[in-house]
């Protein structure tokens, strides 16, 4: 969106105000849509009959600032073509001041922000959707019309993360060394770079959870530390069938890749949507052996935590799959030391009768022990199966299968399948000081098949890997609900782990008992130094399980640390009771809530700076200030979330308070001129909280 209304306010600007130009810019913000009729010498002929501007920031463009589409690269083409249009509308007489100004527009302030949150490791983007090479790094933001737009922001929203951006980018821009002649106040942007770099801790040591756009990073504050980046937005819009993919990086290299931009986007061309936009190339679930439906929406945030040891990210996508109940990722990082950690993967899928994960690693080789009864085939697809052959082309996008060749098939695999990716400097990050790290994967079964292949990377992008190992592991049955559980660990010269485990959970419940393996799950982590770890899962929170006969847990995400026989670290979020006895030795961590629930009463209606949750709390939380930071997650008026950052709580009197938020509540505006939302007066809501013990 953008480009036909920057040249029609640019004509507008050349003739100068008059009646027609003003005219010309009215028509720019007219509600507006497109109509397409017959030609009988063009065929079809498409007119608009309004610019729509209002209805584009304030209908398409989410509340993190992102527009209508999966990829980051796509998106910035809003953001540039719509900052180029307040830029050009500056330029006409009147405007500043008027309701025209797109700069004075909360949404348009919102974009110029958006991008900054999406930074991984100084050097990525999430590559979600149509976006880039396979594992390539790069940002997006970074010509010298992205830095005077930058500033231009700054001077807008006075965000101080827009300045260590820039900082980031374009490192001598604090000497005055601008190569855009457009940009002005370089003596006072210099000052304001200059005294950012001397500020407080630099922001991008937090991870960001953008619920409007649906993406979370998980960060360690450490550059070539452990990242990671989960993607639960739209489907649609430059994007692939990918809800709840994961990509993690270390060393600065990018070790679970999305494939990326594909080969081709004109139809046709038939491994574009049976492989690479396919659920099946992506790290996740394949539900029946067909790809996620196209959705429209971001999912379901259930948690999210950012602790300095135990970081998570929590979500539900309910509609992506006809035939499931559920389908739940919980990713969770936990720091070794100051660069190094792991991570503990809960993936929950309910419904249908094959659930199929899959894994891969970037460009390297793949060791894996299958067992001894292997079966080689041509591809994943099984016998007689062929490259790229889709028997239900027309009908559907298949399985994906036949594109994953020289098939490994074990279908009486371990246990504990255990692999090791060996994962090239594909794009020389590291300028020739790593030629490749380790990226370790324990997946906890059971497998009734697990197999190993190769899929392809669209080959017309110069330097993409000619193929990557995969690995899938599967589950069949009536009425399926599965648990998989794996554990991920990148190292550059030796892990840190042993073997990794799950442990027995034991349920007083008797109804709970029958589905206990997949509503509770639990990895014991030993470290070669001898600590060891459990980390815990749970989704029904207020049900006490006993765990390796040892551990009480009650709540939704656990994690402990035993260093000697005794409890050095610990943390308990969306739970009442964590309590770890071995012998005479006992450690209990409680929280008196496990999360703050009520109802809203009110919120800022009008799309504006001033943006508040009035609520009543069913039990008022003891200590309120301890709510800030924290999300408020409301019961939401459709299919999508209604996750909110808290910045402040005010005590509004009889049991009434206010809480504010960084985001607008507005979901979008009729031809009437009549705001909808994203929840309603009267909605439930909870507010995970979380406790912990012990020293980083």
């Amino acid at each position: 969106e953008g480009m036909h209304q920057c040249a029609l306010a640019m004509a507008a600007v050349c003739m100068g105000k008059c009646e027609e130009a003003d005219e010309w810019i009215e028509y720019l913000f007219r509600n507006g849509k497109r109509i397409i009729k017959e030609d009988p010498v063009k065929r079809l002929t498409a007119s608009l009959t309004g610019g729509n501007i209002f209805g584009i920031l304030e209908n398409k463009v989410d509340r993190d600032g992102l527009g209508g589409e999966c990829s980051l690269g796509y998106n910035s083409l809003w953001l540039r073509q719509l900052a180029r249009l307040a830029d050009i509308l500056s330029y006409y007489p009147g405007i500043e001041e008027s309701e025209y100004n797109i700069y004075r527009h909360p949404k348009m302030q919102m974009m110029l922000r958006s991008y900054i949150p999406l930074v991984i490791d100084d050097r990525y983007v999430p590559n979600t959707g149509d976006n880039a090479s396979t594992g390539a790094p790069g940002l997006i933001l970074k010509s010298d019309e992205d830095l005077y737009m930058l500033m231009n922001g700054y001077r807008i929203t006075k965000d101080p993360r827009i300045l260590e951006y820039i900082q980031k980018v374009w490192p001598d821009a604090q000497t005055g060394e601008f190569e855009n002649p457009r940009i002005t106040g370089k003596e006072e942007m210099i000052t304001l770079l200059r005294q950012n770099m001397k500020s407080s801790q630099s922001s991008y040591t937090r991870s960001d959870l953008l619920c409007g756009y649906g993406n979370c990073i998980l960060r360690q504050p450490y550059k070539g530390g452990n990242f990671a980046n989960l993607y639960f937005g739209r489907t649609v819009g430059h994007g692939h069938w990918d809800k709840l993919n994961m990509e993690l990086y270390y060393k600065g290299i990018d070790i679970s890749p999305d494939l990326g931009y594909p080969s081709y986007c004109e139809a046709g061309f038939y491994d574009v949507p049976e492989w690479n936009n396919h659920t099946l190339s992506h790290n996740c679930v394949l539900v029946n052996d067909k790809c996620q439906k196209t959705t429209y929406d971001p999912g379901v945030v259930k948690g999210f935590e950012d602790d300095a040891v135990v970081k998570n990210i929590d979500v539900d996508a309910p509609n992506v799959y006809d035939e499931t109940d559920m389908y739940n990722r919980s990713l969770t990082m936990i720091e070794i030391s100051p660069g190094k950690a792991y991570y503990v993967d809960f993936f929950r899928v309910s419904g249908g009768e094959s659930h199929r994960f899959s894994l891969h690693g970037g460009e390297g080789s793949l060791d894996v022990n299958l067992g001894n009864q292997v079966k080689w085939f041509e591809t994943a697809a099984g016998e007689g199966i062929s490259y790229g052959e889709n028997p239900d082309r027309g009908k559907s996008h298949g399985s994906g299968l036949s594109y994953i060749y020289n098939a490994e098939c074990s279908t009486v695999p371990n246990g504990i399948v255990e692999a090791v990716w060996n994962v090239k400097d594909t794009w020389n990050v590291s300028q020739g000081k790593i030629d490749s790290v380790a990226f370790k994967a324990w997946l906890m079964g059971p497998f009734d098949e697990v197999t190993k292949g190769k899929g392809v990377p669209p080959q017309n992008k110069p330097g993409n890997p000619k193929f990557l190992y995969y690995l899938l592991g599967l589950r069949k049955g009536p009425g399926l609900k599965s648990l998989f559980t794996s554990v991920y660990e990148a190292y550059d010269d030796a892990s840190s782990l042993t073997k990794p485990q799950p442990v027995v959970v034991e349920v007083k419940d008797e109804n709970k008992k029958k589905d206990a393996s997949f509503l509770f799950g639990a990895v014991k982590v030993p470290h070669k130094d001898g600590i060891t770890d459990y980390v815990f899962s749970s989704i029904s929170e207020d049900t006490e399980v006993l765990i390796d006969e040892r551990i009480r847990f009650k709540g939704r995400l656990g994690f402990l640390r035993i260093k000697e026989g005794k409890v050095v670290y610990a943390f308990l979020s969306k739970g009442t009771l964590l309590e770890y006895k071995e012998g005479d030795y006992r450690y209990t961590l409680t929280s008196p809530l496990g999360c703050a629930k009520g109802k809203v009463t009110d919120f800022q209606k009008e799309l504006n700076d001033n943006r508040f949750i009035d609520v009543e709390f069913d039990e008022k939380p003891a200590n309120l200030q301890g709510l800030v930071n924290r999300y408020i997650h409301i019961r939401p008026s459709g299919p999508w979330n209604a996750s909110y950052f808290i910045e402040g709580i005010e005590d509004l009197g009889n049991n009434r308070y206010r809480l504010v938020t960084n985001r607008t509540f507005v979901k979008e505006r009729n031809e009437g001129g009549i705001y909808t939302y994203v929840f309603d007066v009267g909605a439930d809501f909870e507010i995970p909280l979380a406790v912990s013990y012990g020293q980083e």
